[in-house]
Parts: structure tokens; C-alpha cells; sequence
């Protein structure tokens, strides 16, 4: 899938799809994706 000219990688397990997460934190930040998704995740219950 192409998001903004970002390639953003599409995975199917059991007839549902997954969208990478990695890739679109790095969108958001190229040079730390990882703080993205941590941010993302403290945020969440």
C-alpha cells in the first residue's frame, strides 16, 4: 500500500489483513520510529 508516497507493507494471516506499524511510525519520524510506537502504546489501555 502506498500511503503519502510511503510504502507501507501489508501482511495477510488466516484471511486478515495487517498494516506494519513500523512503517507508518516511520513516516511520522524517520530517524526513531521505535519512539513513535511507544508513544502509541503508552497511550493506550
Amino acid at each position: 500500500m502506498k500511503v503519502k508516497d510511503n510504502l507501507i507493507n501489508i501482511i495477510r494471516i488466516d484471511n486478515t489483513d495487517y498494516i506494519s506499524l513500523t512503517d507508518l511510525a516511520s513516516y511520522s519520524n524517520p530517524l526513531d520510529p521505535s519512539g513513535v510506537i511507544r508513544n502509541w502504546m503508552s497511550t493506550r489501555n
